[in-house]
């Protein structure tokens, strides 16, 4: 976040004076970099705050299926528990 766009943009800063020996760049040059690098760092924090929406999404469709998956394992067994104890055919419904 934050503490990446001031890394950045000490890191170009540093790099515009190694190669050009001159520490003196004109400011305009400077604000125009520091604008790129916010809106770097504008679009990587929507970027990370809608992965983030996402990843909730989904841990939330998880848990539902892994409760649906426990319901559905449960059903199974109280039919194989029926089936065993002799309830193996059910008695037609009432309107045969």
């Amino acid at each position: 976040g934050v503490f990446l766009f001031y890394t950045e943009a000490l890191a170009l800063l540093s790099a515009d004076i190694y190669l050009t020996g001159n520490s003196a760049m004109p400011e305009e040059h400077y604000a125009a970099r520091i604008e790129k690098l916010e809106e770097r760092c504008a679009f990587q924090e929507r970027a990370l705050d809608e992965m983030s929406a996402a990843l909730t999404h989904q841990w939330k469709l998880i848990e539902a299926l892994k409760r649906d998956v426990q319901r559905l394992t449960e059903e199974i067994k109280s039919v194989e528990d029926n089936f065993m104890q002799g309830g193996g055919r059910e008695p037609p419904p009432p309107h045969y």
